[in-house]
């Protein structure tokens, strides 16, 4: 017994001499490997390694996230004749806001990606000018959806040059908007079967635009009727197809 005593503790002093042994934060003395103490100090330390990791993932995603977002320039700003459509006199008072020192609301989400010809850093900016316009009190309370008459939650951005057109929708509806290009037989049935006649939602189109055609579309003064007559073109295109 003495003679495995003696073995075992020439192994942990070559081991501690290969290796720093942890200390007791209480007395300030070194600990042997494998008692009590020993364990607990080590998971501390792990605990604390893996945390300092964590919170350095998080840093790094946050500073990325910062530096992806736009700082107004990369949306194409479409110029209108007076009197320009009630969106657009909507976003140029938001963006003389802006201009004045009014701060953009801090997106606290990862980048999105693209969507109907805009960039993530796109559909960021006009998220922003949204938050900001309701914040001026020059958007209407969002009270039901525009698609089904629920109770609204969201704000629907088709056309994201045309930022401030943004209908109130609930997150059902707002749901099925964003999945009809992947979901285009589901699509079809939810709007026979839960929207508003009168809906907008019947003016979308069933395929994503590339950007040459958003902007077209977001040049037009009528912003749902050139929807609709796009999505109807593509229709015709399809069924002249053999």
């Amino acid at each position: 017994m003495r003679a495995y005593i003696a073995s075992w503790r020439r192994t942990e002093v070559e081991r501690s001499a290969r290796t720093v042994r942890p200390t007791d934060l209480r007395t300030g003395r070194p600990v042997w490997f494998g008692s009590r103490r020993a364990v607990r100090i080590e998971r501390c330390r792990t605990s604390s390694r893996a945390r300092e990791r964590d919170l350095q993932r998080v840093a790094t995603k946050r500073r990325h996230r910062r530096d992806d977002r736009s700082d107004g320039s990369a949306v194409m700003t479409i110029s209108f004749p007076d009197p320009a459509p009630i969106d657009i006199q909507i976003e140029r008072q938001v963006d003389q806001a802006i201009l004045d020192g009014w701060p953009l609301p801090r997106w606290g989400w990862a980048i999105p990606g693209p969507y109907q010809g805009s960039t993530g850093a796109e559909r960021v900016l006009g998220w922003q000018k949204m938050r900001i316009a309701e914040m001026m009190g020059l958007l209407e309370r969002r009270l039901e959806c525009s698609g089904c008459g629920a109770q609204a939650h969201h704000r629907h951005q088709e056309i994201y040059q045309r930022s401030l057109f943004c209908p109130a929708v609930c997150r059902s509806c707002h749901y099925r908007i964003h999945k009809r290009f992947m979901r285009p037989l589901e699509w079809s049935e939810f709007l026979q079967r839960e929207v508003l006649e009168q809906s907008w939602l019947w003016c979308l189109p069933e395929d994503p635009l590339n950007r040459a055609e958003a902007l077209r579309i977001a040049a037009s003064t009528d912003l749902l009727t050139a929807l609709q007559l796009h999505a109807s073109d593509r229709k015709a295109d399809r069924k002249d197809r053999p």
